[in-house]
């Protein structure tokens, strides 16, 4: 072989790995591109990356199985029937599905008003806690449609059971506006442990010495229960998701995440129309 042809062979071979390298690089970041895609579409999904990364954690551990079995072993009543409707559309319930879902909460405004707010909310959404506590988003359409009413369901699926039998055991202990002043409460607390809620909870007039025993006695363990599983059978996992149902009609629509008024008002409007 001369000087010249091995001069040559390891240019070749020199730019064979250099084809190889950029290959692999272009091939890298493909794959990173997908994945990004992939992830930042689920992000969509659950509301935004603080409840993606809190669900993905979350649904990989014990305690959320133990949760979803004890959800579906606990219904101790109705769930509704009917349509499912996806984000962004309307489906229909009927009466009885619809009077089930009110039976299990307590009704905030006017019992007969035409449309019906469900907000699910887990105590420990970033995201619920924004909208409940700071935006304050419900309460603002509620002051802004007189024919609106609000119930709240404990979507309780980030280990955030404790903290929902501390609202509804004060609940059994004040009336409907105390109970949703209190909740509101809970959701802007910064230290949300037990301990510090039913604290808390002597401000809103509760004997809190009743509250820790009903807390202790896991009373309320049923209804939550039943609240996750009315959230299941709506076919929705993530928090904060509000269902907005016309009364007369049955038509709901679903808003799954931390949206402003201006959604709710124009769902409002379209159920009404």
């Amino acid at each position: 072989m001369t000087k010249e042809t091995g001069a040559s062979c390891k240019k070749c071979g020199s730019i064979v790995v250099a084809i190889l390298l950029i290959a692999n690089i272009v091939l890298s970041a493909l794959a990173y591109f997908y994945a990004y895609k992939n992830y930042d579409l689920e992000i969509i999904k659950t509301g935004g990356k603080e409840n993606f990364e809190i669900l993905n954690e979350y649904y990989k551990s014990e305690a959320y199985i133990s949760e979803v079995s004890a959800s579906l072993a606990g219904i101790n009543g109705e769930t509704p029937t009917g349509d499912i409707a996806s984000v962004g559309e309307t489906a229909t319930l009927d009466q009885a599905s619809i009077q089930a879902l009110k039976n299990t909460s307590k009704v905030l405004g006017d019992p007969d008003a035409t449309i019906t707010i469900i907000e699910f909310g887990d105590v420990n959404c970033s995201f619920c806690q924004r909208q409940i506590a700071q935006d304050r988003t419900i309460q603002t359409v509620m002051a802004n449609n007189s024919d609106v009413n609000v119930i709240y369901k404990n979507m309780a699926l980030r280990g955030s059971v404790p903290q929902s039998q501390v609202i509804e055991c004060v609940g059994a202990q004040t009336d409907v506006d105390t109970y949703y002043s209190f909740m509101e409460a809970v959701y802007g607390a910064s230290d949300i442990s037990v301990e510090n809620l039913i604290a808390l909870s002597e401000t809103f007039g509760a004997d809190t010495a009743e509250v820790q025993a009903c807390v202790d006695e896991e009373r309320f363990t049923d209804l939550i229960n039943t609240h996750i599983a009315e959230g299941n059978s709506f076919g929705f996992n993530g928090t904060p998701t509000s269902i907005i149902i016309n009364n007369d009609t049955g038509e709901y629509e679903m808003i799954n995440g931390a949206y402003p008024v201006d959604e709710f008002e124009r769902v409002i409007a379209a159920l009404t129309a």
